[in-house]
């Protein structure tokens, strides 16, 4: 499996390392939160099967107690992804897909 972490602090490292070693494919990567998902609960970016979100850094400290955590300007997303569905989390997080399906409806 090929897998995309965002964000190559200690804990994607420790995830990639993990993964690695298991035989996956792994890229790091990191995101900086869009102004549109401040005040919504960053939990909601996960996609089973697809994305992960990992860990959340806020005013310079890690928070893995992101269940119920609401996004702030200035996060940084650590995410755990599958290169197959990197392209459709990008458009998710700035907001392209949401536009072309509301405009479906």
């Amino acid at each position: 499996m090929k897998v995309a972490i965002a964000g190559a602090g200690s804990v994607g490292t420790a995830i990639a390392g993990d993964l690695h070693a298991a035989g996956h494919e792994v890229l790091l990567i990191e995101r900086n939160l869009p102004e549109r998902w401040a005040g919504k609960r960053l939990a909601d970016l996960s996609v089973p099967g697809e994305v992960t979100l990992v860990s959340v850094t806020r005013a310079g400290a890690v928070r893995l107690d992101f269940a119920d955590l609401v996004g702030q300007d200035g996060d940084v997303l650590h995410l755990m992804v599958t290169e197959g569905a990197l392209a459709r989390f990008q458009q998710r997080l700035i907001g392209t897909a949401a536009v072309s399906e509301e405009g479906a409806g």
